[in-house]
């Protein structure tokens, strides 16, 4: 069960980090003219002052709700996988745009992230698959610190492939992020089900 819950979460943090989502088009597009460094450091102020306020909020309010009713969380658990392989089907369809003006700093990727709606639908969907124990204080923890690896890497990913100036193909983007995002909505759905002939 362990093992199962903290591969559904890594499973979760990928489909951030190789979705080419506006964090890291503009860390593709800062990173010729930007150290190493600086994108780091950045980044680290935008966990503690960005990522932390949000993926809290939405980890407590999805813990709340689901706590309240057990059939609240399995449907969590369905309608949520049911949305996470839709997006997992418009993403086929979706284009990249790059070339945008924007200053990459910690401060405005905080403002792109208080102003995503998606961020608010997909982080408590996430936080179903990081239930490591019974108590919602390690789940936050765990959730939270699990996907700092997982986009530490991105930003020397997503950086490296903005340094070298190549061209990505987007149709090979886009069906490796729906594949992603779509094995975790299947994730989600097969364990809401599978809780529901358990009840």
């Amino acid at each position: 069960m362990m093992q199962e819950t903290i591969g559904a979460t890594f499973l979760f943090w990928a489909t951030f980090v190789f979705s080419a989502g506006p964090f890291w088009i503009a860390t593709m597009a800062a990173s010729p003219d930007t150290t190493f460094q600086k994108l780091y450091s950045d980044y680290m102020l935008y966990l503690v002052f960005g990522w932390l306020p949000v993926l809290l909020f939405t980890s407590l309010v999805s813990g709340f709700v689901t706590g309240t009713d057990f059939s609240i969380q399995i449907a969590m658990h369905i309608l949520g996988g049911g949305y996470v392989i839709y997006l997992a089907y418009k993403v086929l369809y979706a284009k990249i745009v790059t070339g945008q003006s924007f200053d990459f700093n910690w401060k405005n990727m905080c403002l792109v992230t208080y102003l995503n709606p998606k961020v608010y639908i997909l982080l408590p969907v996430g936080f179903l698959s990081a239930k490591l124990t019974d108590n919602m204080a390690t789940n936050i923890a765990f959730f939270y610190f699990s996907g700092i690896p997982v986009f530490l890497f991105g930003v020397y990913f997503w950086g490296m492939i903005g340094r070298a100036g190549a061209r990505i193909s987007l149709r090979y983007i886009n069906y490796f992020n729906a594949l992603l995002l779509a094995s975790f909505g299947a994730y989600l759905i097969y364990n809401g089900f599978m809780m529901s002939q358990a009840q």
